[in-house]
């Protein structure tokens, strides 16, 4: 009898378990099985927060695909508005103004 392999991890690896068990019980119940298989604590810290960001980014990147789908309507101008003058001509005028004087 084989071991089945857990999402992407190889059948019967410390790794797919302890992340069966954070999906089922958290990360602390998946940390105490890390160690029990004979993992540093760090070790298993640092796949649960890789599983936890992962499961977060699909999450975000459904709602994201979600809101994409809905039809954003532009707001209208309400009054109309002197163009701004460039920075150069602006700098020229003062220039004149200063020469004259």
């Amino acid at each position: 009898m084989t071991a089945e392999a857990y999402k992407d991890h190889r059948a019967g690896s410390a790794k797919g378990k302890v992340h069966k068990i954070f999906d089922k019980d958290g990360p602390e119940a998946a940390i105490k099985l890390a160690v029990k298989l004979g993992k540093a604590e760090t070790t298993a810290r640092t796949w649960c927060s890789e599983w936890r960001n992962t499961s977060a980014t699909k999450k975000s990147k459904k709602s994201a695909k979600a809101s994409a789908r809905k039809p954003v309507a532009k707001k209208a101008k309400t009054s109309a508005k002197k163009p701004a003058k460039k920075a150069k001509a602006v700098k020229r005028e003062r220039i004149a103004e200063n020469a004259a004087a």
